[in-house]
């Protein structure tokens, strides 16, 4: 069965994600165990964003796809919202969220939730600290993994360049696409995933499961 990740963008719009991450992954996942289909969101609307997502997510299931949500800032919170909302009648489940830099707004839904989480945020975020999402992440009482790269902002980048460590969006993408096949799709090949994992070219990461 086809696995599909919906990926949303923040609040800027664009079906890019942060480093251009969503169309990176359109092209590199299809030699792994997801797809990723990028889908253009409108800026600052919400429940406009919402209401499609949820569309394009019931026809991807009419299909007989495993159906994940994919977000980033504003989009973290569509991608919530969306599960919650679809999840709640039982006929359209979604199967998992990722949440990369997540906004505050919206994320208390997760509480609400019965599906994996993996959260991706940088610990010098500047909009919604590390220390708020954490509670979050915390009181999460199903499967969750949090990775938090050190020394990156909101959009992923170095935020204090050049002290920070330096992050290329090729080396970002590929470690959110084995972070994704490890949590998700755990296989024979786990300790091939980690170990190329831990020789990607980025911030150094700390895990939490």
């Amino acid at each position: 069965m086809t696995n599909t990740f919906i990926a949303v963008s923040g609040c800027g719009g664009g079906d890019r994600g942060p480093q251009g991450l969503y169309k990176i992954l359109q092209e590199t996942s299809k030699s792994n165990s997801f797809n990723v289909l990028p889908i253009e969101t409108v800026p600052e609307k919400i429940q406009e964003n919402v209401d499609r997502i949820s569309k394009i997510s019931k026809e991807h299931l009419q299909k007989n796809e495993n159906v994940y949500l994919m977000g980033y800032s504003m989009g973290a919170a569509i991608a919530v919202i969306t599960a919650h909302q679809l999840n709640q009648d039982g006929k359209h489940p979604i199967q998992g969220i990722v949440l990369l830099a997540s906004q505050t707004d919206g994320l208390h839904l997760i509480k609400t939730l019965d599906i994996p989480i993996l959260f991706f945020h940088g610990n010098q975020d500047q909009y919604f600290s590390i220390g708020e999402i954490g509670r979050f992440y915390k009181k999460y009482g199903r499967e969750k993994r949090m990775v938090q790269f050190d020394g990156v902002g909101h959009t992923f980048e170095p935020s204090n360049a050049p002290s920070a460590p330096y992050c290329d969006r090729e080396g970002f993408a590929r470690r959110v696409e084995l972070e994704v096949s490890d949590f998700f799709f755990p296989s024979q090949n786990s300790v091939r995933i980690l170990n190329e994992r831990d020789q990607t070219q980025i911030p150094r990461a700390d895990t939490t499961s």
